[in-house]
């Protein structure tokens, strides 16, 4: 199947479900024109644009089941949740359905522990969540679903489950003066509909086991463990009043996504991209002028080829500060024009080449990534160049199992901290003097959270 017939069925599909939807949202406001009109999205849903719903909706709605099994679910939670606020461009967004602790589509389906499902609730709100809800509430007898959790579930109102969504309820009354508040963010990540299908839908790519969501995880964890503020943009979104922009990835890109980006560096934004971005255009066919197309001028260097790598190869990278880490998976044979190399390849038929490259760009810096780095390498080098932006955390030295997140309005902050570890309690530094609106205690200086534990302090601004 051609690659290009198959991208434009798959913006067919995804049209064609939005003209379903609009017709729908029609009847029903031909009927009631002062409620709001929304369908619920889910969590990392190729088939549908999620960019073009949101224009047509008058919120984002998320059903989301982060798993209880997989240690880091609640970090690919976070990005979902920082996508939706990003949707409706910053606006409240709703967690329309949720577990109350097991579901029952997995091959093992274990329950939320104690205080799982408060916490995660909790990590919406911090995100701009204006609502917590969920998907059952009375347990089915019948049916695929049975033993889904329930608000309700079999075991009845004594229930550790039903007592524990009560308990939310009233914490979500104490938090009442947080609705309607936003979030801000220096840094924004790309996370584009096309670039998806480009990678994924299509075959005949240098390399055909592409996951565009574990890359894009890849880029945003970093940024989540050091407690930054992320929002989340389109390759047609505006970038004003961002300082970093991080690109995984982003294979196929139109002409407007790419000049966008450009001018961005070009006005002295930084901008991290990584390997295999810019080749195609917006009708999937290779850009002229060799690779990286619509980049190369961006990242200084001109690819004479992509060098995918056997699944035992491994390759060497040294970094200019006398750091080494370890490649694998992919190499760009890359010639440096007017980048310049901050890490080359030790070894291999490579040696010498440039792994990583800096350009400055107008009055902004671009870094890129040749090859897959190991994660902690990645990792570090992703945070010092963010350091070296001007973006700085508040909340810098707060362990990464600790979740910083911050609501605000034109009189208070909201400070969201959330401890993800089951085992140990941590003392959080907030910087001023408030009250937690969980307990209703005062707050100075930090916070002490107890394992699983939260607080959401309210501090005045100014």
């Amino acid at each position: 199947m051609n690659p290009t017939r198959r991208l434009d069925f798959k913006r067919f599909t995804s049209d064609a479900l939005l003209e379903c939807y609009i017709a729908e949202r029609d009847i029903v406001r031909s009927f009631r024109d002062d409620i709001p009109v929304m369908t619920n999205f889910m969590r990392f849903f190729r088939h549908a644009d999620y960019w073009k719903w949101a224009r047509e909706e008058d919120a984002a709605a998320l059903d989301i089941y982060p798993n209880p099994a997989e240690a880091h679910s609640h970090v690919s939670a976070a990005f979902n949740y920082d996508l939706f606020r990003s949707l409706k461009g910053g606006q409240p967004w709703m967690l329309m359905e949720q577990a109350a602790s097991a579901v029952s589509q997995w091959k093992l389906n274990i329950v939320k522990e104690p205080g799982r499902m408060r916490l995660g609730s909790l990590q919406a709100v911090s995100r701009a969540a204006d609502s917590v809800m969920y998907f059952q509430w009375r347990a089915a007898r019948g049916g695929q679903e049975r033993f889904h959790s329930a608000m309700l579930p079999h075991s009845g109102p004594e229930s550790r489950t039903f007592k524990e969504v009560t308990d939310l309820g009233r914490e979500m009354k104490l938090l009442a003066p947080v609705a309607g508040t936003r979030s801000s963010a220096d840094i924004a990540i790309l996370f584009d509909w096309d670039g998806w299908w480009g990678l994924e839908e299509v075959f005949g790519l240098p390399r055909n086991d592409w996951s565009y969501t574990e890359t894009v995880m890849r880029h945003y964890t970093p940024l989540w463990e050091r407690h930054h503020a992320v929002d989340v943009v389109s390759a047609s979104s505006s970038l004003d009043g961002y300082k970093v922009l991080v690109v995984p990835n982003a294979y196929l890109i139109d002409d407007a996504g790419a000049a966008r980006i450009e001018a961005f560096a070009r006005d002295g934004g930084t901008v991290i991209m990584s390997f295999f971005s810019g080749v195609v255009d917006a009708d999937n066919r290779v850009r002229p002028d060799g690779y990286p197309g619509a980049f190369r001028r961006l990242i200084g260097a001109k690819i004479d080829e992509y060098w995918p790598a056997r699944p035992d190869e491994s390759f060497t990278v040294a970094f200019a500060d006398g750091r080494r880490a370890t490649s694998t998976w992919w190499r760009d044979d890359l010639h440096l024009e007017s980048g310049t190399a901050l890490a080359t390849y030790a070894d291999g038929l490579l040696a010498g080449r440039a792994a990583v490259v800096e350009n400055r760009f107008g009055a902004g810096r671009v870094v890129y990534f040749a090859t897959l780095l190991e994660q902690e390498a990645f990792d570090e080098t992703v945070a010092r160049v963010v350091a070296e932006s001007g973006v700085r955390s508040r909340f810098e030295g707060v362990p990464a199992h600790v979740e910083c997140s911050v609501r605000g309005d034109a009189s208070h902050e909201y400070v969201f901290l959330l401890n993800h570890s089951a085992e140990s309690g941590v003392s959080v530094p907030v910087g001023g003097e408030g009250t937690d609106l969980l307990t209703g205690r005062p707050v100075s200086g930090e916070v002490s959270l107890d394992p699983l534990g939260a607080a959401v302090v309210q501090l005045a601004r100014g």
